[in-house]
């Protein structure tokens, strides 16, 4: 089944801002009865650098549910997405490369980097806004210059989106690159942002504890693989 959301109408050609803030939005997103029994799982794909005030979805990513591939979507032109899922307290979806080359006039290149979001279902049932981001090439190799080390095919990348007021996010592991936070104007050194990248992560016996300062839904055990972007949300409590 493939939906394709246009969360803007026709202002969806040019984007909409989103970097997850919009509460009210996901909710009425949980609440549309085009899933039927089932769960609606529902955000945005975004540049990496996306913001406000410098919108740029990914247009055309597929999202396919990893254990039946018939529960499959594609991302609108802002880069929003709407996948229904059987209820589950966690379902794996991947995204794969290459996405088509940006539409944003100041963004060029494809975005070449494996994806696999964890679709939480407490997540989903707290109507939480799901905000992902992708890096270009050029992009990826500026990102990994900017925290001083080179990209490691053999290692993971996770990405942490918190809904919600900023809090520390903590992992299990201390075999990783120096973390880098999202305030919502650009990306610095830290572990608290909107968004959080932990960069280089040993994949070890293949899953990484996430946990948020104060307690969060959606934290927990999560996939890690090999050169690959691991998507995770969660809602401080």
């Amino acid at each position: 089944m493939e939906w394709m959301y246009l969360a803007c109408g026709l202002a969806a050609l040019t984007g909409c801002p989103g970097n997850g803030s919009s509460v009210a939005d996901a909710t009425v997103d949980a609440d549309d009865p085009i899933c039927g029994p089932e769960a609606l799982f529902t955000g945005e794909y975004v540049d990496w650098d996306s913001k406000d005030t410098d919108f740029c979805g990914v247009f055309g990513a597929k999202f396919t549910m990893r254990s039946d591939a018939t529960h499959t979507a594609s991302t609108a032109p802002n880069g929003r997405f709407r996948l229904c899922l059987p209820h589950a307290a966690q379902t794996l979806v991947e995204i794969p490369p290459p996405m088509p080359a940006s539409g944003c006039p100041h963004i060029t290149g494809t975005y070449p980097t494996r994806g696999l979001a964890v679709a939480d279902g407490a997540v989903i049932a707290a109507g939480a806004e799901h905000s992902l981001r992708a890096m270009t090439q050029t992009r990826f190799a500026s990102a990994f210059a900017e925290i001083g080390e080179a990209s490691d095919p053999a290692k993971a990348q996770l990405f942490v989106h918190v809904h919600g007021t900023p809090r520390a996010v903590t992992i299990s592991s201390a075999s990783h690159g120096p973390m880098r936070a999202f305030d919502g104007a650009g990306w610095s050194a830290g572990d608290t942002g909107i968004d959080v990248w932990v960069p280089n992560l040993v994949v070890g016996a293949g899953t990484v504890r996430v946990d948020l300062a104060g307690g969060g839904i959606g934290t927990g055990p999560v996939p890690l693989e090999a050169g690959t972007f691991t998507y995770v949300t969660v809602v401080p409590r």
